[in-house]
């Protein structure tokens, strides 16, 4: 159930539609899709079988249609984004200050720290999602050290 209700919220922070049938641009995907997906995650490289399991329990993956609000600036969110395929502009004040891709993630900050998002991130393309509620986001960090210390380098990385 908590799953559904993240697959409901992570388009414009408020809804998904749940099946391909009411909107082609938003669909689940199958569950053999997912675990490649991971394994297609630099964030994931090099993480043991168990840890990769770990995180495949606790991972949904979503395909979006391009135009899509995934998070609104200012606005809190509750998820965190892995981009796996597919481009996400990033924008600020109205402003595109930037671009996502494969490999990177979004709603870290929002997530562990509890404050709005610092940037308004919209599909450009179509685009595959593994998104984490904000618990099993902390469940991972708290259970993988390793993906705890490659998002800290990462979000260092993108203060400087």
């Amino acid at each position: 159930m908590q799953r559904q209700a993240l697959l409901e919220r992570v388009v414009d922070g408020r809804e998904l539609v749940r099946t391909a049938s009411r909107s082609p641009e938003v669909r689940r995907v199958r569950v053999d899709e997912k675990a490649a997906a991971i394994l297609r995650v630099p964030l994931f490289y090099g993480l043991s079988r168990k840890e990769l399991a770990l995180i495949d329990r606790h991972a949904d993956q979503v395909s979006v249609g391009p135009s899509r609000v995934l998070a609104r600036q200012d606005r809190y969110g509750w998820e965190f984004l892995v981009v796996v395929r597919g481009r996400v502009r990033v924008e600020c004040s109205g402003r595109t200050i930037g671009y996502l891709g494969s490999g990177e993630f979004l709603g870290e900050s929002a997530c562990l720290g509890g404050r709005p998002h610092a940037a308004t991130y919209v599909t450009e393309t179509p685009v595959e999602l593994l998104a984490f509620p904000m618990r099993s986001l902390w469940h991972l960090l708290d259970r993988i050290p390793e993906l705890a210390r490659r998002m800290l380098v990462s979000l260092s990385e993108r203060r400087d």
